[in-house]
């Protein structure tokens, strides 16, 4: 491999290590005495003001958009962004670091179940046997079979599913978006925009801006910066070197990282279900982005 393509490697890696920091900088906020939905105001605020004001001086025609798809950015920023933060920190809060994370990443799953019903995308035999992996690691790393009852957090797991679902949502929005011929910077801008108006009503942003100082303001400016949109840019500058199949595989990292973070530094409990579901969840993103298990399809849809 050339250094300059390690070097792409190397941007993707550095995305995949920062988006598994975030349930650090969340306890940070956390311990400020920011709710869930405090904390994703913050996350969508700090990253699209950052975004947006740049994309003002350097790239204004990045910023233009036919106000009628607003609906569009709509269900990228609100229903997706908003909502996949929320229920994935109220996770993180009733379980683990290690579970919520994994949970998450159940979002292939989703997007394959409702590509294959809006856009009568193909069901094939990789994907559903990445179902079936999924499932079985989502199982394992939950406690579901635990004979302890405290392993086991129904709420918290339902949470991490709906984050999962949520994030899913915004492959379905961003697929709509890119059909209307908008790139990936500017979907990107407008869902954290759309993200901040949509979270902070619900934020009560009277209580929020004055918690904002000392340790919690630079967790604040570090979530927004550090682990939204500083990672999604290197992703991108990765794109452009490495193919998407392969950036997946390696942004699956983000799963080793956000446990390694649970596990030595936030206290998360070691098990051995956990750690084989971790690299089951891991095999079936590699599974989705390979030629294995890829010789029949179920055809869906009209």
């Amino acid at each position: 491999m050339d250094d300059l393509k390690a070097r792409y490697y190397l941007y993707i890696v550095t995305a995949a290590f920062l988006w598994g920091m975030i349930a650090l900088l969340y306890n940070e906020l956390a311990a400020g005495g920011l709710s869930q939905m405090q904390v994703v105001a913050v996350r969508a605020l700090v990253s699209g003001v950052l975004l947006t004001g740049y994309l003002a001086i350097f790239d204004r025609g990045a910023l233009r958009i036919n106000w009628k798809d607003c609906w569009i950015f709509a269900g990228t920023g609100m229903l997706s962004f908003v909502l996949f933060n929320y229920c994935y920190f109220m996770s993180i809060d009733l379980v683990s670091v290690s579970v919520s994370v994994v949970l998450l990443n159940t979002a292939p799953i989703f997007i394959m179940i409702i590509s294959a019903i809006c856009f009568h995308d193909r069901i094939t035999r990789k994907k559903l046997v990445a179902l079936v992996i999924t499932i079985t690691g989502c199982i394992l790393v939950t406690g579901v079979l635990s004979a302890d009852p405290a392993a086991f957090s129904p709420a918290g797991i339902l949470y991490g599913v709906a984050s999962g679902f949520c994030y899913g949502l915004y492959s379905v929005f961003g697929s709509l978006a890119v059909r209307k011929g908008y790139s990936s910077i500017t979907i990107t801008a407008y869902t954290f925009l759309f993200a901040a108006l949509g979270s902070l009503p619900l934020c009560s942003p009277a209580k929020l801006f004055p918690l904002l100082h000392g340790k919690t303001l630079l967790a604040a400016l570090a979530i927004g910066a550090l682990v939204t949109l500083l990672p999604f840019l290197l992703f991108t500058k990765g794109l452009t070197r490495i193919d998407s199949g392969t950036a997946s595989i390696i942004a699956a990292m983000e799963l080793v990282f956000a446990s390694l973070v649970g596990l030595l530094i936030l206290g998360d409990s070691f098990t051995w279900g956990k750690l084989v579901g971790d690299l089951l969840i891991i095999f079936s993103v590699i599974t989705l982005n390979t030629k294995l298990f890829d010789k029949n399809t179920v055809q869906t849809g009209g």
